[in-house]
């Protein structure tokens, strides 16, 4: 009798992971998706000169990815930051323990650039894509049904790829290899090259 009653129970908890979806077993499909873009850059020839862009749809609000030295380089710009957003990174990233955002300066031929950006690294994908949501749903409030990823290198003649990051808020997750509104997606988990 306790033998069968262990069976039921451990059959009940496993219908309620399936039917909660992964989020509830521990495997967020949006942190896939995400940390798959920062692999993919992370494997790719000439990595260092790649960058993957998590966005909203108004590309307005974004979280930022380039590799150096085999880790990922995150990067939030406070320009990008409205007055609500301001106090949230702060708290957001103190948490992390990141006091304040660092001064970034550069001189090109182009002329010189000053920005303030929240900067940290992290040495895995998963964690920094996990990292990249977060900044999303608590400091710009946006959730990830409604963000996409642009994954490119920094030349003018690339062509990035965008993905919406849940097509229709589902998560069956979707790659659009042509950019937005192309119909020749796959789906990332099991994609064919």
């Amino acid at each position: 009798m306790l033998q069968k009653m262990r069976r039921i129970s451990l059959s009940i908890v496993v219908l309620v992971l399936l039917l909660a979806g992964p989020s509830c077993a521990g495997e967020d499909p949006a942190v896939s998706v995400v940390a798959g873009a920062l692999e993919r850059m992370g494997a790719s020839p000439g990595k260092n000169d790649r960058f993957v862009i998590l966005e909203d749809g108004s590309g307005e609000k974004f979280v930022q990815f380039a590799m150096e030295e085999d880790r990922f380089h995150i990067e939030v710009p406070t320009q990008i930051l409205d007055a609500n957003e301001r106090p949230r990174a702060s708290a957001l990233f103190a948490s992390i323990g990141i006091a304040a955002p660092n001064l970034i300066e550069t001189d090109s031929p182009e002329g010189s650039f000053r920005m303030h950006a929240y900067q940290l690294v992290r040495a895995d994908a998963a964690s920094a894509a996990a990292l990249a949501l977060r900044i999303h749903r608590e400091v710009f409030r946006i959730e990830p049904a409604k963000l996409r990823i642009v994954e490119s290198g920094f030349t003018s003649e690339s062509d990035p790829a965008v993905t919406p990051l849940l097509t229709g808020g589902h998560p069956r997750l979707r790659r659009s290899p042509g950019g937005m509104g192309t119909e020749d997606t796959d789906e990332l988990a099991g994609r064919k090259e």
